[in-house]
């Protein structure tokens, strides 16, 4: 049987994925929202470019206590302007 995971244990493990992303992951999003669950990470929001959404998930994948990422980040590439 597996210990169940306490409330302070899912905002550990945010705050390790929050500092990695910060020190190594993209800067480039455009909103961005981590939820840690027992070790499930759902990842929502957005970045400007598939490469920076492939780095965050890569970046999160080795994250010490995350067991399983749930990908739900969107691709929308920053407008350009008119004129």
């Amino acid at each position: 049987m597996y210990p169940t995971p306490t409330i302070g244990s899912d905002q550990e493990l945010r705050r390790r994925l929050v500092n990695a992303l910060h020190s190594r992951g993209p800067h480039d999003e455009l909103e961005l929202q981590i939820e840690a669950t027992g070790g499930v990470v759902v990842l929502r929001g957005r970045y400007s470019t598939d490469s920076s959404k492939r780095l965050c998930l890569e970046c999160c994948r080795h994250v010490p206590g995350v067991l399983r990422l749930v990908d739900q980040l969107e691709v929308q590439p920053k407008s350009m302007g008119r004129g």
